[in-house]
């Protein structure tokens, strides 16, 4: 979810462990409280001060003040900006930023670390902003490490380092046995981690978003294999979803040419080219401060009655109560989990008028109802001893009737344009729909498929003809002509390539036309596609296939346009669902 932190190039580096420390070199020994920190800052003041920071909680003594014994500090003149990016789609890849700007969080009971950072303003407005769904947020990050304090801890004993005063006055007023209440208040008073370490310079982040619907419309025609196929979202039974690898990889974004159509959310700084402030910073659970090493000068302390002589004995009682009270602590504050909404955009039928093919299982359930009818084509009994003259069929799985002598075809039809928000266009690609309207959706052009009627010359003009169609109910622009032949209205296009695939609605079985120009069934995101035929009788005349343009071939894939229609259709069904971890958000 974000670039490798690259520790920026520094032209020289100077060791100033006995001259006076910059201000911000000296947040080490400060308390920090996880659940209420953020490493964004206050997003109220639109400033990078990070509210975690307890500026008036000194729990390592820092003597002498300006420039303390207890820390090492290198200072970096002059160095070049780093730029880099994190993506975040809920408040778990967002806490996992947040993370990333802390160098590290020591020892922490799991059930704080899982919370960190979530009592935060700068978190609950992120909460806010994720959960209204549809956009994936960026960071760009451009920051100066400018130096490095940090508290020498492997010379704690030796040195005789010392925990603060007030903070010992406090640790020794615990109480002996676990009170849940006093020792909540203590971590609300001196937070639940101490600051070890921090790097100091300068820092600025803009925070941008981008619609997934817009990603989803780019990738589909750039990289599919970036998109999974989900399940119900906003109303629809479908939707697509943003890869692991996408969003693990904030560089996808840059390909995207998505830069008019994001917005910039906010914008927070840290410190200046003039003035440094902490920008990173390493914290150790508060409890270690309890260790025999942090109180090396106990006469001092009993002196100075901070403590009671033989306090030392007391002190690995007082910890394992600190310890119990962390781990009770995003319970007692009543701290939210973070969670991750995987990015994804529903997926509708498009709103346009169409009709398709109607499975055995049914109309679709999205964007319903479907008004529904069926087309019924009879062959004459006489003539049908021949089996030229009667149906053919393979691997179909259409509801109606299918006998040699009968084909009743039942389609699904979207008569009226449909008002359906977020919807998609119909994408490009190589495929046919049934035409409904005077016009195709944009994008198609029209084509027909004429069926004579006729499997012989006629003796007399009051001669029955030797097939016969009607119609019930809603079905596709059709004519019928008084005795020769009926006429089928296509929509077809071939703007794309059969082989990329395209995103429809793919819980739910459904039927498309090939395309006489490729002859092959359209890949769709998240389903597979199975080809069957219907061979039709035997005609004497009238039949043929016509397009609106007559050098192209506008019409279903058809084996035979003239004496025994052959046409095929592409039936769909939904593939093996994929692995939940190829989909962010979901374990």
């Amino acid at each position: 979810m974000f670039y490798v932190f690259v520790t920026c190039l520094c032209l020289s580096v100077l060791h100033l462990s006995h001259a006076s420390l910059p201000p911000a070199a000296l947040f080490v020994g400060m308390g920090y409280n996880l659940l209420k920190g953020n490493p964004d800052g206050d997003s109220h003041i639109n400033t990078g001060k990070d509210p975690g920071l307890l500026m008036t909680r000194q729990i390592l003594k820092l003597d002498p003040p300006d420039s303390p014994r207890e820390l090492s500090y290198h200072e970096y003149p002059l160095c070049f900006s780093t730029h880099y990016k994190e993506v975040f789609y809920g408040t778990k890849s967002y806490q996992t930023r947040l993370l990333h700007d802390l160098i590290d969080i020591g020892n922490t009971t799991g059930d704080l670390s899982s919370h960190a950072f979530s009592l935060s303003e700068g978190y609950q407005s992120v909460n806010h902003e994720t959960n209204m769904g549809g956009f994936v947020y960026i960071d760009e990050i451009s920051l100066c490490n400018k130096g490095r304090s940090r508290y020498m801890t492997n010379l704690a004993s030796s040195h005789k380092f010392n925990v603060g005063d007030e903070f010992a006055a406090t640790v020794c007023s615990l109480p002996g046995t676990y009170n849940n209440q006093t020792y909540m208040d203590f971590l609300q008073d001196w937070g639940t981690h101490v600051v070890m370490e921090t790097e100091i310079g300068w820092e600025k982040k803009i925070r941008k978003r981008f619609a997934v619907a817009d990603i989803v419309r780019s990738l589909v025609g750039t990289h599919p294999e970036l998109l999974v196929p989900t399940g119900a979202a906003r109303g629809q039974t479908s939707s697509v979803s943003l890869s692991k690898a996408f969003t693990d990889n904030p560089t996808y974004l840059d390909t995207l040419n998505l830069n008019s159509r994001m917005a910039t959310v906010s914008s927070t700084s840290k410190g200046s080219e003039h003035v440094s402030e902490p920008i990173k910073y390493k914290v150790v659970s508060i409890d270690e401060m309890l260790d025999a090493k942090y109180w090396q000068a106990p006469e001092d302390i009993v002196d100075g009655k901070l403590c009671s002589r033989g306090f030392e004995n007391s002190l690995p009682v007082w910890r394992s109560n600190i310890q119990q009270a962390l781990k009770a602590y995003a319970g007692y504050l009543q701290a939210p989990s973070p969670t991750d909404i995987a990015p994804s955009h529903p997926v509708s039928w498009p709103s346009e008028t169409f009709a398709l093919p109607e499975p055995t299982n049914g109309c679709p359930a999205d964007n319903g109802p479907w008004e529904t009818g069926s087309t019924t084509h009879t062959v004459n009994s006489i003539i049908a001893t021949n089996p030229n003259n009667t149906f053919q069929y393979h691997g179909l799985q259409l509801k109606g009737l299918q006998t040699p002598t009968t084909l009743k075809m039942s389609y699904c039809t979207r008569a009226e344009e449909a008002s359906v928000s977020r919807s998609l266009a119909w994408p490009s690609g190589s495929y046919c729909i049934a035409r409904v309207s005077s016009r195709c959706p944009s994008g198609f052009s029209a084509g027909s498929i004429y069926h004579g009627l006729q499997s012989r010359p006629r003796r007399h003009y009051s001669d029955p003809p030797d097939q016969m169609v009607n119609t019930s109910g809603t079905v596709p622009s059709i004519h019928i002509s008084t005795r020769n032949y009926y006429t089928l209205s296509y929509c077809c296009r071939n703007d794309g390539s059969e082989s990329a695939p395209i995103i429809l609605p793919h819980q739910e079985p459904f039927y498309l036309y090939p395309d006489m120009r490729t002859k092959k069934c359209q890949k769709v995101l998240g389903m597979r596609s199975t080809d069957g035929w219907i061979r039709y009788p035997y005609t004497y005349t009238g039949s043929q296939c016509s397009s609106s343009y007559s050098s192209s071939s506008n019409y279903p894939y058809d084996e035979d346009c003239t004496h025994n229609h052959m046409i095929h259709y592409c039936y769909y069904t939904k593939e093996t669902p994929v692995s939940s971890i190829d989909v962010v958000g979901r374990k």
